[in-house]
């Protein structure tokens, strides 16, 4: 990730907005327990949550 950043402020916001993504998936985690999520499931509500693009694209990659 830093290699890719152009700029510390660059790299610190994608860092940021990483770290948030996964933070929801442990939210969830939490959330639900032991209940069955699916892959697909989680990060389309992780990225809805997020304000992340979700597209067929992205769903075709899990």
């Amino acid at each position: 990730m830093w290699l890719e950043a152009s700029s510390e402020s660059k790299f610190i916001r994608e860092f940021a907005k990483t770290h948030a993504h996964e933070l929801l998936h442990i939210a969830i985690a939490m959330v639900l327990g032991n209940k069955k999520r699916t892959v697909i499931g989680e990060e389309k509500a992780v990225r809805k949550l997020a304000k992340e693009p979700w597209n067929k694209e992205i769903e075709a990659s899990y």
